[in-house]
């Protein structure tokens, strides 16, 4: 059986959801659209670049809610978490399968721009929406979309073709006789790999807040 599960990334949410579909599904494989890279990163440097937001912080702790929002991008993603927490106590398999070299430019972006002080600032003073409105909002954005394909033509469409295509090429190397494996990466996935792994017919589910209700 192929899984693929579809989801947002900073969803607060999300690693208790993704853990009960886990267990559910019982997979013996994991991929996450998570690459080496980018794990690694997260991991030497996460806390040095968390640093730089603790002269933001308000009394209790918390922070303005667009240096939240950053905060949130500098934790290791609750895909990993949840797949690597599952994968140890029932001696699954899992795989990274994001993309190194993009991870890289990405993160060398987040590094020099967003994490900059005067950016910081500006975010700080910056009236936002809490990160869990946001996200709520992009569940129903999700819902309504994620079976369609981006505007043919569009930058978006060839990335995520790009990452598609590359993505597929990986989990079926994964996808062996008889395994049980569930994918987890970003909805926005979902259509570009159920159509290119369609012959492996690919059971697709939103890890929407209703959907393990």
């Amino acid at each position: 059986m192929l899984a693929l599960v579809g989801t947002i990334h900073l969803d607060p949410e999300g690693y208790p959801r993704l853990i009960l579909l886990f267990e559910r599904l019982r997979p013996q494989v994991i991929s996450v659209e998570l690459s080496q890279y980018a794990l690694k990163f997260r991991r030497q440097h996460g806390q040095r670049l968390r640093e730089r937001l603790s002269g933001f912080r308000r009394p209790d702790g918390t922070l303005p809610e667009g240096l939240a929002a950053v905060e949130a991008q500098l934790e290791i993603p609750f895909e990993y978490r949840a797949a690597h927490d599952y994968a140890r106590l029932n001696r699954a398999k899992l795989v990274c399968i994001g993309d190194s070299r993009r991870s890289q430019a990405l993160l060398s972006l987040l590094e020099r721009e967003l994490m900059a002080t005067d950016n910081l600032v500006t975010l700080a003073l910056r009236r936002d929406i809490p990160l869990a409105e946001l996200v709520a909002c992009e569940w129903v954005r999700a819902k309504r979309e994620f079976e369609k394909s981006p505007l043919a033509g569009t930058d978006l469409a060839r990335r995520l073709a790009s990452a598609d295509r590359k993505m597929a090429r990986r989990i079926r190397v994964l996808a062996t006789p008889g395994a049980n494996l569930v994918h987890v990466g970003g909805w926005e996935h979902l259509a570009g790999l159920t159509s290119l792994l369609s012959d492996l017919a690919p059971q697709v589910t939103l890890l929407a807040p209703e959907t393990l209700s």
